[in-house]
């Protein structure tokens, strides 16, 4: 209570631990039983995974505990693809010499284009 100064443990625990989410899921599947011909997608990778809304507080349980056994954020190493280019964009730059003979090998492939 902000009024008060005071602190309830106990309502602090429940958004801790995602009671207002799971509380939120019963209601999103309530609609979804009393309107089958409505699209509602909110949650659906959830149920893909086998998560009910009872099942959330264990899931903010052991993402507590990871956190708490090694903080640090640690990313998933992806194996590079096969046959991929690389994203040049910082492409060198032609020297002058380079670039007259690339200009002469296009004056070349124009003039014998057109027979000349």
């Amino acid at each position: 209570n902000k009024e008060k100064g005071e602190l309830n443990a106990k309502v602090h625990k429940e958004r801790i631990f995602g009671a207002h989410v799971a509380s939120y899921m019963n209601d999103i599947a309530e609609m979804k039983k009393s309107n089958p011909d409505e699209k509602i997608t909110q949650f659906d990778r959830f149920a893909k995974a086998g998560l009910k809304a009872g099942d959330i507080e264990g899931m903010y349980k052991k993402a507590h505990t990871d956190i708490r056994a090694d903080p640090m954020k640690r990313l998933a190493k992806k194996a590079p693809v096969k046959g991929a280019k690389s994203k040049a964009f910082n492409i060198k730059k032609l020297t002058l010499k380079e670039r007259k003979a690339a200009s002469a090998a296009k004056v070349a492939a124009i003039r014998k284009q057109h027979g000349k």
